[in-house]
């Protein structure tokens, strides 16, 4: 049956059901059992802690990978790991807000909204052991699923309210669709700007003059090429030979500790007695006390759950869950099931399910693997334990040598027989290679570094240690009229073909108002008039300076209208409005997507009013994440 969860979990729909799930309730803090539980953000006093917001940010991470397969930018990890505290910061507002206003969700509502949930189902039935894996395979207890149900419940009655208090009027929904959906037909005649950007000069006055005003603009980026050394556990642990006699040892020190024992696993048979709307508590535990009894009597378990049990899993196999070692399983299942022996029949245990009467049909495992199969493992362990001893020994050792002899690190890397390695220029903002850290241009440009110019102390790097020493620096300065006159004169170009663009296109809107056909005056300068089409104010296609000149025109009779605008990129815009179109007012299902963005709009705007008013510290620094 287990196995059967497993396969179903695994299925498109069961994890876009599961996505969906830990997007609505990771946000809330789910009790991971995981991490160092450092405060990273508390709210009014209220900690959360870094497992919790460690835990969402890898998981934003795992999603981002797929899409820098060389590694997410720098930038970009900084924008998710800020979002993910901006958002539980938002979340344990509201949830502080919500439980101060008194809002509340029954018990019985929150299991009967997992039980509507398919991916909690097999066979269309809910299942209760399908609730646990997958609450389990997603890093939480069940408690804590059920409870962050609950708190979702609770924020969607909240949301719901926003929602409920939001509304369209008719008025509102006609000037809105007239609007949104009003479409104009036109013919467009483009002047485009790189036709007199060739026939552009700039004088040299003029750079030179530009150079003078803006040289503030024409800096460069501050530089250093530094000099380091690098100790790589890794690679320190790759030069280590380990004992075969210690490898012995210390499998013999396992096997005592159990280290190296297969893990306990159980095959039992249960029957499930729900407790919901039609059975209460005191039925349920009546009907299970019963089964309980006609069991011990002789009557035969398999068929029994066949007939009773309420677990649509188990229940076609007569109640059976398969070799387990509790994985899965609900707390007061699984104690119960791992203190009974072979045969024996529980009374009735109580779960948020109901009540489940246990039979243990077979106990394994506890049994200690042979040395062959955990050698590799045991020769791993040995060597990184050896090579982090060597590494702490080393940086000690290279720690006093930095410190003692600061004219260069060639002694700091005679300790660990490393080599003395140069990074490439980079600036304060990012660099290449071991520049990439944040934490190496901290140090780089540091008063020790860069102005005392010594050695740097030890810099630890996702477990490697580094240490700096400046090579060369290149102060910001000033660029040179002869580095920057390209770049200054290309502008001026661009800034003065716009402006004869602008001139020209002016003047051809003036010969069409004066009674020149527009397919003439494109004629003169080589141009063409396109073909008449229809644009609406949602249009993606068209510049939003076009698009406002174009919906501010008006007609006067049947004649058309002609009008123009320069563009951002330079371009001349010029246009011939032949007819509107109005639109038409909104429908239904518009009305209320309009309704549902103003509740969010309005939503975010009390988020934003509590925020204002709460006590909220940040200490992103101690944000720790694998």
């Amino acid at each position: 049956m287990l196995q059967k969860i497993r396969d179903s979990a695994t299925g498109f729909g069961a994890l876009l059901m599961l996505g969906l799930l830990i997007l609505a309730f990771a946000i809330w803090g789910i009790d991971f059992q995981f991490g160092a539980n450092q405060p990273v953000v508390k709210v009014n006093g209220q900690e959360v802690s870094n497992g919790l917001i460690a835990n969402a940010y890898n998981q934003q991470i795992q999603r981002f990978q797929e899409f820098y397969p060389n590694g997410i930018p720098e930038i970009t990890q900084t924008e998710l790991k800020n979002n993910v505290i901006d958002t539980f910061v938002r979340n344990e507002l509201l949830h502080q807000h919500v439980q101060e206003e008194g809002y509340s969700v029954s018990n019985g509502k929150v299991m009967s909204a997992i039980r509507d949930l398919d991916a909690f189902k097999l066979d269309g039935e809910f299942n209760s052991a399908q609730f646990e894996f997958l609450a389990n395979r997603n890093g939480m207890s069940s408690d804590g699923l059920f409870n962050d149900f609950r708190k979702s419940m609770v924020l969607q009655q909240l949301s719901e309210g926003f929602v409920s208090s939001s509304f369209v009027t008719k008025d509102e929904a006609l000037k809105r669709g007239k609007l949104e959906s009003e479409k104009r037909t036109v013919r467009e005649l483009r002047v485009p700007v790189a036709k007199l950007l060739s026939e552009v000069t700039v004088e040299d006055s003029a750079i030179q003059s530009d150079y003078d005003i803006n040289q503030s603009d024409y800096l460069t980026e501050e530089m250093v090429k530094i000099d380091y050394i690098e100790l790589d556990p890794n690679v320190i642990g790759a030069a280590i030979t380990v004992n075969e006699e210690d490898m012995r040892s210390r499998y013999e020190e396992g096997v005592g500790a159990d280290e190296y024992s297969s893990p306990e696993q159980r095959n039992a048979r249960h029957i499930l007695i729900a407790v919901n709307d039609d059975r209460d508590d005191a039925t349920a535990l009546s009907e299970a006390q019963a089964l309980r009894e006609r069991i011990i009597a002789g009557e035969d378990f398999a068929e029994l759950a066949k007939e009773h049990s309420d677990d649509a899993g188990s229940k076609p196999s007569g109640g059976e869950l398969g070799w387990n070692s509790g994985e899965g399983y609900v707390g007061p299942f699984r104690d119960a099931l791992f203190s009974m022996t072979t045969d024996q029949v529980s009374e009735p245990i109580k779960t948020r399910f109901g009540y489940h009467v246990i039979r243990v049909e077979g106990i394994r495992g506890n049994e200690p693997k042979p040395f062959e199969e955990v050698r590799a493992r045991i020769e791993a362990e040995l060597r990184e334990g050896a090579a982090l001893d060597k590494l702490s020994d080393f940086v000690d050792e290279i720690d006093e040598v930095v410190y003692d002899i600061d004219d260069s690190l060639s002694s700091a890397a005679e300790v660990a027989d490393v080599e003395v390695q140069q990074a490439t220029w980079f600036t304060r903002n990012g660099g290449t290679g071991i520049a990439t850290f944040p934490a190496v241009r901290e140090v780089a440009f540091s008063q020790q570094v860069l102005n005392d110019k010594l050695n740097s102390n030890s810099v630890e790097l996702d477990g490697k240690f580094v240490y700096l020493r400046l090579n060369e620096h290149r102060p910001a300065r000033t660029m040179t009229l002869d580095e920057v006159r390209p770049r200054i004169e290309a502008r001026l170009k661009s800034e003065l073909a716009a402006e004869q663009t602008a001139a020209l296109g002016a003047d051809m809107l003036n010969k069409v108002a004066s009674g020149v056909s527009v397919e003439e005056v494109a004629e003169l300068e080589n141009l063409s008039v396109s073909e008449a089409k229809e644009i609406s104010r949602l249009d993606q296609s068209l510049a939003a300076s076009a698009k406002r000149a174009l919906f501010a025109a008006s007609l006067n009779g049947d004649d058309p209208v002609y009008g123009g605008v320069s563009l951002p990129n330079g371009d001349y815009y010029l246009y011939e409005l032949q007819s509107i179109e109005a639109g038409a007012a909104l429908d239904e299902a518009q009305i209320q997507d309009i309704a549902r963005a103003n509740a969010n709009m309005e939503l975010a705007a009390y988020i934003a009013s509590l925020r204002e008013l709460a006590d909220i510290e940040i200490k992103a620094d101690q944000l720790r994440t694998r």
